[in-house]
């Protein structure tokens, strides 16, 4: 095979549609929780033996393993992404796809077979109103466990320097697609819920895909690692694939050097492309990890969280006690419940594509900078609806929903584009890798804070975005300026198109 910088175009074309499609059917799936969450308290009856007899399901303490077992999952899901980085970086997208689609594989297998042994009822509504038999414990943890290797597939983004001309807008498009796969669950979660379907049955079915995904990498995918593969500034211009001669750098435009060097403050070390080891030193990296660590939390514990606060915010609007037990609920408040949440799950897929041409336009056009302050402009507004739940109308909650799916495609989008067009593709599995684990170890913070939240019936929700909602401001008044004053005053490189503009 030849190397994947010197692929035909007709090829290349094939690999990136086929890592967009692959993304939108495996890579982000264990983030349509809230739309599983009721298959997951009512067939399944995942943790369901934590409730004391007699009690009501889903009872506060099944809701906060359920929460646990969430957090385990984003923290699975965020930090194998260090090995994959490993394994892409040292075999190539053909073998890294064949482990990641047996690893989504099993998982499907693993929701399977806890749904199958679950002892509960065949068919269960969402909100049951008596307690369903516990299942074994085994049964419980695999259900939990079992989305938790759905970012092992996600591992072609890398794929835009195929493309180099369209390289921001594949990455986009992949976020988009990374996004929108929240709807396979949600999908199955209605099919669960509303038509009764087993959803033992629609996770073995759903395996074909993985097997699909697989044969298709075995015969398609580069079986070689792109290495130092590089996007020159000519071919920013061009549909010609990356060269793989690491030695023909980029020049470092002319004035910005030489007035640095003028100024007695001498540039930066070129890390694209460079080692590991220079590209680690580099505080650019630590800063955005810091940073993108932070908007994961806080795309997670949204998710998580959005339940929770709707019912909490219907109630309040409803001057319905936010103590109330599920089964004591009026109709209409169950009824809106449940309409919110699945307008939520909608938004939520649809977002991520309709967000794909602004995210593409953002990061090309007017650059990286802005485009991280749009993102935390975005999670600044999402934070301060929720903040206001209680005191404005019930619709004015679809602002935050818009808001936050156009954000997520937004913290995925830069948090790729950032390391790939920053420090190339020579290390960026494993440099992609070690951003994301910082975003899996903050992300432990999701489950304190709902257990909080939860605890005091939805009350502390007010606290804790007001929290977030601080952080948001601070970070869109500083970061964007901070990598302004990196990318422009000293120019690092790559070229300059993709974070836009010129000082």
């Amino acid at each position: 095979m030849a190397r994947p910088e010197q692929l035909t175009r007709g090829r290349r074309v094939l690999l990136v549609s086929t890592s967009i499609v692959a993304a939108f059917l495996t890579a982000g799936v264990t983030f349509g929780y809230s739309g599983i969450l009721p298959a997951l308290t009512g067939q399944v009856g995942a943790f369901s033996d934590a409730c004391q007899a007699g009690e009501p399901a889903p009872c506060a303490r099944q809701m906060n393993l359920l929460n646990a077992a969430y957090t385990l999952s984003m923290f699975t899901n965020s930090a194998s992404a260090i090995v994959v980085g490993l394994v892409l970086d040292r075999t190539g997208p053909r073998r890294t796809s064949l482990l990641g689609t047996a690893i989504f594989a099993a998982g499907l297998l693993a929701l399977a077979g806890a749904a199958a042994f679950a002892p509960g009822p065949p068919y269960t509504a969402p909100l049951p109103s008596t307690n369903t038999p516990p299942p074994s414990t085994d049964s419980a943890n695999a259900t939990a466990a079992a989305p938790a290797a759905a970012d092992v597939a996600k591992l072609s983004i890398n794929f835009c320097v195929l493309v180099p001309r369209l390289s921001s807008a594949i990455i986009s498009a992949q976020a988009g697609a990374f996004e929108a796969s929240a709807l396979v669950l949600f999908l199955l979660g209605l099919a669960v819920a509303r038509l009764r379907l087993p959803l033992a049955a629609l996770s073995l079915a759903y395996c074909l895909v993985p097997l699909a995904l697989a044969a298709l990498a075995a015969a398609t995918f580069p079986n070689r690692p792109f290495g130092a593969a590089r996007i020159s500034a000519a071919q920013h211009g061009s549909d010609e694939g990356a060269d793989g001669g690491g030695a023909a750098a980029a020049t470092t435009a002319g004035g910005a050097g030489e007035e640095g060097a003028a100024a007695g403050i001498p540039p930066p070390p070129d890390i694209f492309n460079s080692t590991l080891k220079l590209q680690l030193r580099s505080a650019l990296f630590w800063v955005h990890l810091a940073v993108s660590a932070y908007l994961v939390l806080r795309s997670n514990f949204f998710i998580a969280a959005v339940n929770a606060h709707i019912q909490h915010t219907v109630l309040l609007l409803m001057g319905i006690p936010p103590a109330t037990p599920a089964t004591e609920l009026p109709s209409d408040a169950t009824a809106q419940i449940a309409r919110y949440i699945d307008i939520f799950n909608i938004v939520l897929a649809a977002g991520g594509v309709l967000a794909v041409p602004l995210a593409g336009w953002s990061m090309e056009r007017p650059g990286l900078p802005f485009s991280f302050g749009v993102t935390t402009l975005l999670c600044a507004l999402c934070s301060a609806v929720q903040m206001a739940a209680s005191v404005v109308p019930l619709p004015v909650q679809l602002v935050a929903f818009v808001a936050f799916a156009i954000a997520r495609a937004f913290i995925y989008s830069t948090m790729a584009a950032y390391v790939g067009s920053l420090f190339g593709f020579r290390n960026f599995g494993r440099l992609y890798g070690i951003n994301r684990l910082g975003g899996a170890f903050l992300t432990v913070l999701q489950y304190p804070l709902m257990s909080v939240c939860e605890s005091s019936t939805g009350a502390q929700f007010v606290v804790v975005n007001g929290i977030f909602l601080i952080i948001e401001l601070i970070l869109t008044a500083t970061f964007p300026y901070y990598l302004s004053v990196a990318m422009y005053e000293y120019f690092w490189r790559p070229p300059q198109r993709l974070y836009g503009g010129k000082k």
